[in-house]
């Protein structure tokens, strides 16, 4: 039988085939960008174009479309409703493959039906996990601030794709409607990555971080000023209301932290609230009015990226584990002891140390901080990526074991 605490999971491949292939998908971005260091025609230049959304849609998008799947359920507390499993499979396979053609599309600078295909398939794929998460989340009860905050990233996940579409358009020459490109891409850019992306991380992280520490979760009223004044400056482009939220943010969760019973945090963990709190960079970038680049690059590398590199590391190995020990929880080991702490530390601190080497390469122009950031970057992906193939190999051999035991047992 299985216990109460799993009953929510899901088939394990509709959390992994994502995942594995936003891990791929790092670690290409990594490449692009060796390649193709700064200079000032970005917006221009296809295979910078193919790492930046390598990284957005490749990896953070598939990251949290595959742990949406678990996640969702696990923010509920209930199975999810018929037809989740099915249209996650189909959801699935058109992200990666949509995926797959807008990226080398852009890398080879092929601006023609194979992206529109691409970028077709990555919306209705989406907008279509948008759908059933919403479903999911309007149809629970509980934690009504953490629902509204996934509920609210989902709007600025539609608006910031219909401004990725029109941009498109613009790209290939036939506009639906008219956008200055520049401001088009920020706006496409923040909705996206700080409403989006961010919101599911704020979210998730209310959740996730105080369950792994044994804290409570950021008080409600804290989360609700900060929803109010994130979203709509986002959707406004009121840096400072958003910037505010932001802090309004991080004092919650330190304050959930203070009252923690597991003192000790672990480098995953601890990577990941430092991500949380490069937030505070990325506000004194946007403070000191510096070019959208550089804030963009900042949200990604030193925010984004840490946040699911430490988020990652514990949840991945915990959701290998639930799935190959579900119904022998009580004879299984303890998931760290079929981790690889050492990978796992290289890759969160690589992750971290990277964004900042890449920060300021970019930002005082010099190629040498630039190259050893990406370096850095893509051996941290790599670890990252052999952080769980070891983890999901030691939890097989743990498995086997087990088996092995119970068929003695039984003879």
């Amino acid at each position: 039988m299985i216990p109460a605490q799993v009953r929510t999971l899901v088939p394990a491949r509709l959390v992994l085939v994502p995942l594995v292939a936003s891990l791929v998908a790092e670690v290409m971005a990594w490449q692009f960008l060796w390649a193709w260091p700064p200079s000032p025609g970005w917006y221009a230049n296809g295979p910078l174009l193919a790492a930046v959304h390598l990284i957005t849609v490749g990896t953070l998008s598939l990251a949290i479309v595959g742990m949406g799947w678990q996640l969702v359920p696990v923010a509920t507390g209930v199975k999810p409703k018929a037809g989740w499993h099915t249209a996650a499979t189909v959801i699935n396979a058109m992200a990666i493959v949509g995926t797959l053609a807008l990226t080398m599309s852009m890398a080879a600078n092929a601006f023609g039906i194979i992206m529109m295909i691409g970028a077709t398939l990555v919306f209705l794929a989406l907008i279509a996990r948008s759908i059933f998460v919403l479903r999911e989340i309007f149809g629970a009860e509980g934690r009504a601030l953490i629902r509204t905050w996934i509920v609210l990233a989902e709007l600025c996940l539609w608006t910031g794709l219909v401004y990725g579409l029109l941009l498109l358009t613009t790209r290939m020459g036939s506009p639906l409607v008219s956008l200055n490109p520049f401001s088009g891409i920020a706006t496409h850019a923040s909705l996206l990555l700080i409403g989006w992306i961010g919101g599911w991380i704020v979210a998730m992280a209310s959740i996730l971080v105080p369950m792994f520490l044994v804290a409570p979760e950021p008080k409600a009223s804290l989360l609700a000023v900060a929803g109010l004044l994130w979203f709509p400056g986002i959707a406004l482009g009121w840096h400072m209301v958003w910037l505010a939220g932001a802090l309004v943010f991080v004092i919650a969760m330190g304050l959930s932290l203070l009252r923690r019973v597991r003192r000790r945090v672990g480098s995953d963990l601890r990577v990941a609230l430092l991500g949380i709190l490069a937030l505070m960079l990325v506000a004194s970038f946007v403070l000191a009015k510096a070019s959208v680049v550089l804030i963009a690059l900042a949200a990604l590398t030193v925010f984004a990226l840490p946040v699911l590199h430490g988020v990652g590391l514990r949840i991945i190995p915990f959701l290998l584990w639930a799935y190959t020990f579900a119904d022998n929880v009580k004879d299984a080991p303890l998931p760290e002891q079929v981790s690889a702490p050492g990978l796992s530390r290289f890759a969160a601190y690589g992750a971290l140390a990277a964004g900042l080497l890449l920060v300021g390469g970019y930002g005082q122009d010099l190629i040498w901080i630039w190259r050893s950031g990406v370096a850095l970057g893509g051996l941290s992906a790599a670890g990252y990526l052999g952080a769980i193939v070891v983890t999901a190999f030691r939890t097989w051999q743990a498995h086997n074991r087990l088996q092995a035991v119970s068929g003695t047992e039984a003879s």
